[in-house]
C-alpha cells in the first residue's frame, strides 16, 4: 500500500501499517498518529444478502446523504475496495498528508528525463 500511494504522490510523512489484533499490547506497535483505518474483508454471501437489504431500505426512505465534509466515492466496480480505501483515506485527511508529484502519479514521465 505504501509503495502504491507514494507512486500516486504521497510524500512519506504517513505510512499504511498492519494492524495484528485490538489489544491494547497490539495497538501499542502502531504508529502514531493514526488518521484513518482500512478494514478489508472477505465478502460472502450472507453479507451480499444483508447489503442489498440495507440499500433497498436506504433507497425506500429516500436515499444515503453524505456530508459535505466527508469525501466519498461509490466502488463501481468488483476487487477494488483496497484501492477506493485507499483513496478515502487520503481524500479525508487533504488537511494532514502532503501530496506532491515527485513520486510520480498518473501521468508522470517516468523515463527519468525531463520532458
Amino acid at each position: 500500500m505504501n509503495k502504491f500511494m507514494q507512486g500516486m504522490g504521497m510524500k512519506d510523512s504517513y505510512v499504511y501499517t498492519d494492524v495484528f489484533g485490538m489489544d491494547e499490547e497490539l495497538l501499542a506497535f502502531v504508529p502514531k498518529p493514526v488518521i484513518a483505518v482500512l478494514l478489508l474483508f472477505p465478502v460472502s454471501k450472507g453479507y451480499s444478502d444483508h447489503r442489498e437489504a440495507e440499500e433497498a431500505e436506504l433507497e425506500k426512505a429516500g436515499g444515503q446523504v453524505v456530508s459535505e465534509n466527508v469525501f466519498y466515492m461509490k466502488q463501481t466496480i468488483g476487487n477494488a475496495c483496497g484501492t477506493i480505501g485507499l483513496l478515502h483515506s487520503i481524500g479525508n485527511n487533504l488537511d494532514k498528508v502532503e501530496l506532491g508529484t515527485s513520486g510520480g502519479g498518473f501521468g508522470a514521465d517516468r523515463s527519468g528525463g525531463g520532458k
